[in-house]
């Protein structure tokens, strides 16, 4: 029983970190983008 708590408990850390990344390399790619149109516009 613990063991299963403890896999669960390790997969959705895992699944947690995976969306931290994915959403600052979203938010990496929204300012580069935000920064170029601002250049463009300059």
């Amino acid at each position: 029983m613990e063991g299963r708590i403890g896999r669960e408990l390790w997969g959705l850390n895992k699944m947690r970190k995976n969306a931290d990344t994915k959403y600052l390399i979203e938010i990496l790619f929204l300012l580069k983008n935000s920064i170029d149109g601002e250049f463009n516009i300059l």
